[in-house]
């Protein structure tokens, strides 16, 4: 029957009434870097550079009328868990040794035009220190890949916040030299339930970064750091600083992703074992074993920032909306 579900979808549907105002300023979540591969080329990490221009310009988003409920609904969800992460610190705060300082603390960056808020500022009382907190609510697909270390993006949004309270809090006081992302899975799955990340929780693990020369180190579950150079603070401020040069001159910015890969772009994966899919690894094979003839390749690849962008019509079909 689902007479509920039914309800809700159709509700989920109708616009909300939201405040719908642009903002002129970049977010820590706006942030990227290139980093080189092993192989010597190089690859983009964190957002698309073309995104984020028409974000900032104020060009209409995708829009046909479709609205796709489950995205929305994990959307929800996501808040939901961070509401709660944030009642159970208040809750148990005392018994963690973990007193809660600020919630959702904005930052702004005057010489970089970003803004933010941090999820939570702590006071760590057993290393008697200040500590930052980022929530990240995340699907069967990401919590897969956060197992073992830190999804790249998250990297890099802590290492700007750790590099922003570290040069604003005031001589004096204790710096905050340790940000922690703290992962809650919305789904299950056996790698969740085989508690591979090392938590005492199945859907509930975290990591520790801090910063040395404005390198991020990562503290892993098995208790190895890692220096993750590519992801230094420099090289996040050489991409912001390359983008704010495209809002300035209202240059379009080139695309830091494929929406479909190219067979020779699918080849290269598949020679890298890097193809999830055990059926595409199949036809792949498969097809290479005819002699790879040009435009047969039944796979079809593309990256997910490009799949879930709100321009993506926008930027690959050109179709265009009215500048707001």
């Amino acid at each position: 029957m689902n007479y509920l579900s039914n309800k809700l979808s159709k509700a989920l549907n109708i616009p909300p009434f939201t405040n719908t105002k642009k903002s002129s300023s970049l977010t820590p979540s706006a942030s990227s870097v290139e980093i080189t591969l092993p192989d010597g080329s190089k690859k983009v990490v964190g957002s698309c550079h073309r995104q984020q221009y028409y974000k900032i310009k104020g060009f209409n988003e995708d829009s046909d009328g479709v609205v796709n409920i489950d995205w929305t609904l994990a959307a929800i969800m996501g808040d939901h868990m961070h509401n709660m992460l944030n009642k159970l610190i208040e809750d148990y705060g005392f018994p963690m040794g973990l007193q809660k300082l600020s919630s959702e603390h904005a930052i702004f960056n005057k010489e970089l035009n970003f803004s933010g808020r941090s999820d939570i500022i702590a006071w760590d009382v057993s290393k008697d220190e200040p500590i930052g907190i980022e929530i990240k609510s995340i699907g069967e697909f990401k919590a897969k890949k956060a197992m073992e270390q830190p999804i790249e993006e998250h990297v890099i949004q802590s290492v700007i916040y750790l590099d922003f309270y570290n040069k604003n809090i005031i001589p004096g006081q204790k710096k905050i030299n340790k940000w922690f992302i703290w992962y809650i899975s919305r789904t299950e799955n056996w790698s969740i339930k085989a508690k591979e990340h090392g938590s005492p929780f199945a859907m509930l693990w975290d990591f520790c970064i801090r910063l040395e020369n404005g390198v991020p180190i990562i503290s892993l579950p098995n208790g190895v750091e890692q220096e993750w150079k590519d992801y230094s603070i420099e090289n996040i401020y050489k991409r912001y600083d390359l983008l704010l040069s495209y809002i300035k001159t209202d240059t379009l910015p080139p695309r830091d992703y494929d929406i479909k890969y190219s067979e020779e772009k699918i080849t290269g994966l598949y020679k890298q074992g890097k193809i999830p899919k055990k059926t595409d690894i199949a036809y792949i094979e498969s097809w290479i074993k005819k002699g790879a003839p040009q435009g047969k390749l039944k796979v079809e690849m593309g990256d997910s920032e490009c799949m879930f962008c709100e321009y993506k019509k926008r930027c690959w079909d050109n179709i265009v909306n009215d500048k707001l």
